[in-house]
C-alpha cells in the first residue's frame, strides 16, 4: 500500500449548525426580564431562527420539532413547560431486558429528563416545569440530552430488542443513483480498510493499522452521513478506538467492528442512508481556537514524521486528525474548504506527495488567527 486513501466529497451535503453564539446573551436577557414564554421561544431560535415559525403554531405555545429519527413535542400552558419526545413500543418478548437498558439510562444517562413508561407500554422523555424555571442553559441542554439519546438507542434497542418506534419517521429519501453510489462506496471503503490492516499488520506497523481503522471508520461517517443502525455500528466502532485499552484489544475490538460491516446487508444498509432533520447536532461548534487545539497533537506528529522523511506517518497523522475533527466538530466554511481540498486532492497520492499536499493545507489552518480575514 504505497498510496494514501482514497476521498470523495460527501453524497450528502454537510449541514452545518445554524446555531448562533452572538444571540446567547439576548436570551439571558429576556429570561432575566421574567419575560419567560418568550425566553424559551428564544432558546429554538439561538439553535435555529426558523423554528418557532416553522415548527410552532400561530399562538407560539405548541411547537414539533424533528430532529433525526424523532419528534420532539414543546407545550407552554397553564404556567407550565412540557417537553416530551415519543421513543419506543416495548414489545412483549424481551421486555424485562429492554426495561433494564432504560433504568440504566434513567439512572447513568440521563441528567435532566427521564424516560417514562405509560400503561400502554409506551416509552416517552419527559420534562415538564413550571415556566418560570426555564432558565435558558438548562432548556438547551433538556433539548441536547433528548436529541441525542433518542436519536441513539431507538435503533439500537428496535435492532438488539425488537422495539417499535411510537411514530413513523419522516425522512428525505435519496435518488436512486445516490442511494447505489453510497452503496458502492461504503464496500470500497471497507476493502480499503482491510486492505491497508492486512499491509500494515504484515509491516508490524500497528500504531498506521489504527490509523488507517480511525480515519476509515469516520470516513464512511463523513462521506455517507450514515442514520439508523449502522450509524450505531459507526458510533461505537469509533468510540472503541479512543478508548482507555491497550493498543493490540483495540485493533481487535476494530477488526471484530470491521467484520460487523462486512457483513452488512444492502437492504439494511439502505434504510439507514437518509437525509435527516437536524435540531441539535451532535457535533460541537468550533471556533479556529478549538480547530487548531483539536488538530495540535496530529499536527506535532506530522511536523516530527516530515522532518525525518517519514511520508506514511506524516499522512496518516494529518489525516486521521482532519476526519476526527470532521467527525465532531462543526466549523466555518473557510476551514472546511481549506481541509477538504487538500483531502480531495491528497486522494490516492503517492505517500510523499500526499504528505506534502496535506501539510502546507493543516499548516495555514494552524497558523490562523481569530478574527482574522480569511486569505486563499
Amino acid at each position: 500500500m504505497t498510496t494514501a486513501p482514497l476521498y470523495n466529497r460527501p453524497l450528502i451535503q454537510i449541514k452545518q449548525t445554524k446555531l448562533n453564539p452572538d444571540y446567547w446573551d439576548t436570551v439571558l436577557r429576556i429570561f432575566d426580564a421574567g419575560q419567560f414564554k418568550e425566553s424559551l421561544i428564544e432558546v429554538l431560535k439561538y439553535v435555529d431562527p426558523e423554528v418557532p415559525g416553522k415548527c410552532g403554531n400561530a399562538e407560539q405555545t405548541e411547537f414539533v420539532i424533528p430532529h433525526g429519527s424523532s419528534k420532539i413535542y414543546l407545550s407552554i400552558k397553564d404556567g407550565k413547560y412540557f417537553i416530551r419526545c415519543p421513543f419506543l413500543k416495548v414489545p412483549e418478548k424481551n421486555k424485562v431486558a429492554l426495561l433494564r437498558q432504560i433504568a440504566e439510562l434513567n439512572f447513568n444517562t440521563l441528567v435532566l429528563t427521564q424516560l417514562v413508561l405509560n400503561d400502554k407500554n409506551e416509552l416517552n422523555f419527559v420534562y415538564e416545569s413550571p415556566i418560570e424555571l426555564c432558565e435558558p442553559y438548562k432548556v438547551y441542554y433538556i433539548f441536547d440530552e433528548i436529541c441525542l439519546n433518542a436519536d441513539y438507542y431507538d435503533d439500537l434497542y428496535i435492532e438488539k430488542f425488537g422495539a417499535q418506534r411510537l411514530e413513523e419517521i419522516v425522512v428525505k429519501k435519496l435518488p436512486a443513483d445516490v442511494m447505489a453510489k453510497s452503496w458502492e462506496l461504503f464496500q470500497t471503503y471497507l476493502k480499503e480498510i482491510r486492505s491497508y490492516v492486512t499491509y500494515f499488520e504484515g509491516k508490524r506497523s500497528f500504531s498506521f493499522c489504527w490509523d488507517t481503522m480511525a480515519e476509515g471508520f469516520m470516513k464512511i461517517d463523513h462521506i455517507l452521513s450514515p442514520q439508523g443502525y449502522l450509524r450505531v455500528e459507526i458510533e461505537k466502532a469509533v468510540n472503541q478506538m479512543y478508548g482507555n485499552k491497550q493498543l493490540p484489544d483495540i485493533l481487535n475490538d476494530a477488526k471484530a467492528a470491521l467484520e460487523k460491516l462486512e457483513k452488512f446487508d444492502q437492504a439494511k444498509f439502505e434504510e439507514s442512508i437518509y437525509e435527516p432533520e437536524v435540531f441539535i447536532s451532535a457535533r460541537t461548534r468550533a471556533d479556529i481556537t478549538a480547530v487548531q487545539n483539536r488538530l495540535r497533537k496530529n499536527y506535532d506528529a506530522a511536523k516530527n514524521e516530515m522532518g525525518g522523511s517519514d511520508y506514511t506517518g506524516a499522512s496518516l497523522s494529518l489525516i486521521s486528525g482532519i476526519y476526527e475533527l470532521l467527525y465532531r466538530c462543526n466549523m466555518s466554511s473557510d476551514i472546511l474548504n481549506i481541509l477538504l481540498n487538500a483531502m480531495e486532492k491528497s486522494s490516492g497520492l503517492e505517500w510523499k506527495a500526499a504528505a506534502e499536499t496535506l501539510w502546507p493545507a493543516v499548516t495555514q489552518v494552524m497558523d490562523m488567527k481569530p478574527g482574522e480575514p480569511f486569505k486563499s
